[in-house]
């Protein structure tokens, strides 16, 4: 019955297509949702690697079945993971595109491989987002000492970055080592 175990249990779907998954107790947050109650909901969410806004009929089935236990096809009964008198409500779980600006020195007589090593930089950030948990929250101090990593060439890494959803920073906006964070 913990957020782990409904995690567990909409990661280890039969049909194995739930990249990630994340149990979150809304009446934690602050401030609080309208309308949550204050314990007894838990929001799942669960990402299948597609920018649809709604899961498949047939994955949240499968997920609310191995989350909430369910009969099988012989009349047995299968024991879900949550715990009783618990709402689990299953939603997907939406990509946030991120962007990102860069201030980068390289080492000198490094200009001409700037092609190959802006390359390594956007690969590399791209990575770095893409392996994030759902509502994981981004550090800047990781990615820059990953993009920094990138090459042998890259001196020093100075960014800035935010969501597409909001309105980009000026370029003359000081660089923010704060968090990114997709609450």
């Amino acid at each position: 019955g913990t957020k782990e175990a409904l995690e567990f249990a909409a990661l280890s779907v039969a049909s194995g297509r739930v990249v990630d998954a994340r149990a979150i107790e809304p009446f934690l947050l602050s401030p609080v949702p309208p309308g949550v109650p204050y314990a007894g909901r838990v929001w799942l969410f669960v990402d299948d690697g597609t920018t649809d806004t709604t899961l498949e009929t047939a994955l949240s089935t499968e997920v609310a079945n191995a989350v909430n236990g369910y009969v099988d096809a012989q009349g047995n009964q299968i024991a879900g993971y949550k715990a009783a008198g618990i709402i689990v409500d299953i939603l997907k779980s939406l990509p946030k595109t991120v962007c990102v600006r860069a201030n980068v020195k390289i080492a000198s007589g490094a200009q001409s491989r700037w092609t190959d090593i802006q390359a390594k930089l956007t690969a590399t950030a791209v990575a770095y987002f893409d392996n994030l948990r759902i509502a994981e929250s981004a550090s800047y101090q990781n990615l820059v000492t990953m993009l920094t990593e990138s090459d042998g060439d890259i001196r020093e890494v100075k960014l800035v970055y935010w969501f597409a959803s909001d309105s980009a920073p000026s370029y003359n906006a000081s660089i923010s080592a704060a968090p990114l964070s997709p609450y």
